[in-house]
């Protein structure tokens, strides 16, 4: 599995989520993930918002830890 997330958040680098056929939760939550470990906390706010409007995506816990990480940065400045 290691291996796997890896080379799933290699292309969550540089590839498109939309470009993926089989979207489950844990790949969204890469990409989401992969996003805040860039710095880049408006595209993991926007992911997440795109894919819940988009594809019913159901947050899980995981989920909401991300996004609880995402808003404390954003609230320190960082």
């Amino acid at each position: 599995p290691f291996v796997a997330n890896a080379l799933i958040s290699l292309y969550a680098k540089y590839a498109s989520f939309n470009q993926i056929p089989h979207r489950d939760i844990a790949l969204r939550n890469t990409f989401i993930s992969t996003a805040l470990q860039d710095s880049l906390y408006d595209t993991a706010f926007h992911l997440f918002c795109n894919m819940q409007a988009t594809y019913a995506f159901r947050v899980n816990d995981f989920t909401l830890s991300i996004l609880l990480i995402a808003s404390m940065l954003l609230m320190e400045g960082q």
